[in-house]
């Protein structure tokens, strides 16, 4: 009986899911990432592409259930790796997915700081477009995670790469810092800042 329910509600979840381009027809996500969510419709309101997609993506829809009974830490760790598989797939959706509304972003280049999600994906829009940075490195080399029940922060050693550089000597190591608040059950990115040591 838990067995068959737990099978319908997993199909069901991952049909949501494919609704709402998350997973399914046009993803761009890496290979590894695991798709995640906090909440579904009950009953769901389902459609019979995304019903017919949900069979094909029951393994991703487990994960989100998974989810569900994680460790703070856990999920923040999932959340993070989620967030730089999308980079290197250069996925908006994935790169935007979970950040507040009045997130504040502190990057390498200009501005000084950016506010808002339009001005968190204007940021993106500059690493994007430059052709130089579609090389698919945007690695987590270390990550060290702090979490409490309803605010988390993490820091994290990264790298990425340009064309020119594609020795692992020639990779950029910079330096990534995220707030984290959890609200109504979900944790929410609230502030990334990004930077390299001053020359």
């Amino acid at each position: 009986m838990w067995a068959g329910f737990t099978l319908w509600y997993s199909a069901a979840a991952c049909a949501y899911l494919c609704d709402r381009n998350v997973i399914g027809q046009g993803s761009r996500c890496h290979p590894k990432t695991k798709v995640i969510t906090s909440s579904f419709p009950s009953p769901p309101t389902l459609s019979q592409t995304a019903l017919n997609l949900s069979l094909r993506h029951l393994p991703h829809t487990l994960c989100v259930c998974y989810f569900w009974f994680m460790e703070n830490e856990q999920q923040i760790r999932l959340l993070v790796e989620n967030w730089a598989s999308a980079a290197r797939a250069q996925n908006y959706d994935g790169v935007m997915a979970f950040h507040h509304p009045d997130i504040v972003m502190y990057d390498v280049p200009p501005p000084f700081q950016s506010k808002g999600l339009d001005a968190y994906k204007k940021t993106w829009q500059t690493f994007f477009d430059c052709p130089q940075n579609n090389t698919g490195i945007f690695d987590i080399l270390e990550l060290n995670i702090t979490a409490g029940n309803d605010v988390a922060f993490c820091f994290a050693h990264m790298q990425c790469a340009s064309v020119d550089n594609q020795k692992p000597d020639d990779y950029l190591q910079f330096r990534l810092t995220i707030g984290f608040k959890k609200i109504d059950g979900q944790w929410w990115f609230m502030h990334e800042h990004h930077s390299v040591p001053g020359v």
